[in-house]
């Protein structure tokens, strides 16, 4: 995710900046941004700066200083995902947005209409069109249909947000692959999933998908996050697949019955040398499952900072055991367990800032 830094840093605080430009937009942009902006409500003002004759001094907008080429369209809503802060408007777009529009729009490379609220709208086959998009956000804004496959053709794409929408179909061959919280998802996982060896984030949690995971060793050899919570009937045709993740640093399987899957749980230890935050809540495990993920012969990862084990059917056995392996750990969630502890200070636990006992 290092290669995103700039990016998400980027779309917290674009929007709103007017960029140097030393030569203007292009007649063509220009009108097919007007033709986008005439299909939606701007309740809140978002669109107010564009009405002069150069866009690329419009809100949202950076162009190319030499071509004069849009390059970023960055229209992203805000308070959207938590309380209003003192005084202060929402600031979104309504309507049915039509992305067909901005075809001509060939130089653009980031797009960000995301946290807004297009109720109905759909991707269009033709985004696979926009040759040079390296980042496309469009989560939480009220897309539906299907997810076109030509999204497949944008060779340049290094980020794809699309969760929190409603769709029926996935797309392949992405870096960076969120469809999370889309329960209009159903069905097996792709196997053709595992061919996206650039891959390196894989989020699927809170989608309808199920059966078995298809991922054998040597599929997405890159991958360092891997979020499947809340999968129903998680299991794995090939367990060996999982351990064989080397640079997995994130893995969260919460919500998933692991109780009887010892075949995964013994994969899921041989991967937390490595691993930087493990999350297994509500996965039904007992004592003895914890005790085959940190079996009495093994060290504990050095780099590991946050375990998640909340809301299974744990004691205080498995405290116990921990305190021999985590002396690294900043975040620990124990919490809807039957764990009593008689002492409230554990010495083991030096780098704790928080815990979850409730």
């Amino acid at each position: 995710m290092a290669m995103l830094v700039w990016f998400l840093h980027a779309q917290v605080s674009i929007v709103g900046l007017k960029w140097p430009s030393h030569v203007k937009c292009l007649e063509n942009e220009r009108q097919a941004l007007l033709n986008f902006k005439q299909g939606l409500n701007d309740d809140f003002g978002m669109l107010s700066t564009w009405t002069n004759t150069d866009c690329c001094q419009w809100r949202g907008i950076q162009c190319n200083n030499q071509t004069g080429h849009v390059q970023m369209l960055l229209l992203r809503g805000s308070n959207l995902r938590g309380p209003l802060l003192s005084g202060s408007l929402p600031q979104i777009l309504t309507g049915v947005v039509n992305l067909t529009i901005l075809i001509h729009l060939q130089n653009m490379e980031y797009l960000d209409l995301s946290s807004n609220y297009f109720d109905g709208s759909q991707i269009p086959e033709h985004m696979g069109s926009f040759k040079s998009l390296r980042y496309l956000n469009l989560s939480y804004s009220g897309f539906s249909g299907t997810i076109p496959y030509e999204l497949g053709n944008l060779s340049k794409l290094e980020f794809l947000d699309l969760s929190f929408n409603f769709r029926s179909e996935m797309p392949t061959g992405f870096g960076f692959l969120d469809l999370s919280g889309n329960y209009g998802i159903y069905g097996e996982i792709p196997s053709q999933l595992g061919n996206l060896s650039q891959l390196r984030y894989l989020d699927l949690q809170n989608t309808s998908l199920s059966g078995a995971i298809p991922f054998q060793v040597g599929n997405l050899p890159i991958l360092h996050t891997l979020r499947l919570y809340g999968l129903f009937g998680l299991k794995m045709k090939d367990a060996k697949w999982l351990s064989s993740l080397s640079l997995l640093t994130t893995l969260d399987l919460s919500s998933n019955n692991l109780i009887y899957s010892h075949n995964l749980l013994q994969s899921i230890s041989e991967l937390i040398p490595n691993l930087r935050e493990l999350s297994l809540a509500g996965c039904s495990l007992s004592d003895d499952n914890i005790s085959t993920l940190f079996p009495s012969h093994s060290n504990f990862s050095t780099s590991l900072s946050i375990l998640d084990l909340s809301d299974n059917m744990l004691t205080s056995s498995t405290f116990q055991l921990l305190l021999n392996y985590s002396l690294n750990l900043q975040e620990l969630y124990l919490s809807h367990n039957n764990i009593v502890l008689s002492s409230p200070h554990y010495p083991n636990f030096p780098s704790l800032v928080i815990l979850d006992l409730s």
